[in-house]
């Protein structure tokens, strides 16, 4: 899989959250260069597992609908 990248806005609001919920969730200040290299570890060991998420629930939801497609082309077919 490919490494994860982020636009530079993305990663700025990113990395924004990331060092304010340190420092006010765990009381720990972090500058620019260690913020940027924890997103990139979280990116590298942990985003897949998100991004792997996403797509079971988009497969999910799409298959779901589809099945509600071929439901209602059912039922019309039945009405004729």
């Amino acid at each position: 899989m490919a490494a994860i990248k982020f636009e530079k806005e993305q990663k700025e609001i990113i990395l924004d959250k990331l060092k304010k919920y340190c420092a006010e969730e765990l009381d720990l200040e972090m500058g620019q260069f260690e913020a940027e290299f924890f997103l990139d570890f979280i990116a590298d060991n942990i985003g897949n597992h998100f991004y792997n998420k996403a797509l079971s629930d988009a497969q999910y939801i799409v298959t779901q609908r589809t099945m509600d497609m071929a439901d209602a082309i059912d039922e019309m077919s039945r009405i004729i």
